[in-house]
């Protein structure tokens, strides 16, 4: 990372100073080029924190919930903050048969709570060219996945953490999820299928439903990005337009506007 950074401030200078145009732009874009490395290395995880225990091993554990729960069929998902970059993904197998039974606990962010639960750190399954899940929830932060037992559930600790701002998008986030839930009652494929497409919630998704996608070529509808972007920008613009509204006061509200769906879609 050091020397993609000096080498990046070396070209930047040389173009200030170059005289020839030719090598002002080649400095530019070699200068681009290393700023590129940069960035990549700064963003890469460091070293790993390790916990002194076996995954067998039933810990107590506590920290704080930096993203709330979220329900498939029979499962529970949320993820923890041990340390300040040391985060958990904790499950909890719900019971298949939800009669008579009580409504399962729903943590949000900003929630200080306490778990019992066996912890191991991620792995992958070392098939060549596979996806690696480790490093993927690396750059989230996420080093362990935690597992509860069935029938227990949190401590909630009294206080709060995290940060208002956050608290607020994932507010926004939760309303949009149960107002998907409340519009397709009883319809988990629609339900698991609009979350996946419009928020970026992909729990509820079924391997079948998401290997036909695959097979097909369509899986990068399941996957937010510009493209939604635009159509939310470009639909919103219109309506603004339409109702006589002012180009650079709609510009303003569309570009605020995208700006909350990407943080309520997960960045």
């Amino acid at each position: 990372m050091r020397q993609a950074g000096w080498a990046d401030l070396a070209f930047i200078l040389f173009a200030i100073l170059a005289r020839s145009t030719w090598l002002r732009i080649t400095s530019i874009l070699l200068a681009a080029f290393f700023a590129g490395a940069f960035t990549e290395a700064w963003h890469l995880p460091g070293p790993p924190p390790t916990i002194d225990a076996g995954s067998k091993e039933v810990l107590i554990v506590e920290g704080c919930v930096v993203e709330p729960s979220v329900f498939s069929s029979n499962r529970e998902q949320f993820t923890l903050e041990l340390d300040p970059g040391a985060r958990a993904r904790v499950s909890l197998n719900l019971d298949d048969s939800s009669e008579g039974s009580a409504m399962p606990q729903r943590l949000n962010y900003g929630d200080r709570v306490e778990i019992d639960a066996r912890i191991r750190p991620p792995h992958n399954y070392n098939n060549p060219g596979s996806f690696d899940y480790a490093q993927f929830l690396a750059h989230e932060n996420i080093y362990w996945t935690a597992s509860m037992a069935r029938h227990t559930g949190a401590r909630v600790l009294p206080g709060r953490c995290g940060s208002k701002f956050w608290a607020l998008v994932y507010r926004l986030r939760t309303a949009a999820l149960d107002r998907i839930e409340a519009l397709y009652p009883g319809d988990a494929y629609t339900t698991a299928m609009m979350e996946a497409v419009l928020i970026g919630e992909r729990s509820k998704l079924e391997k079948v439903w998401t290997d036909n996608f695959r097979r097909t070529g369509t899986f990068h509808t399941l996957v937010i990005a510009g493209f939604h972007v635009t159509i939310l920008a470009g639909g919103l613009l219109f309506l603004l337009r339409i109702c006589m509204m002012g180009e650079m006061p709609a510009l303003a509200i569309t570009c605020a506007a995208a700006w909350v769906y990407a943080l309520v879609s997960g960045l």
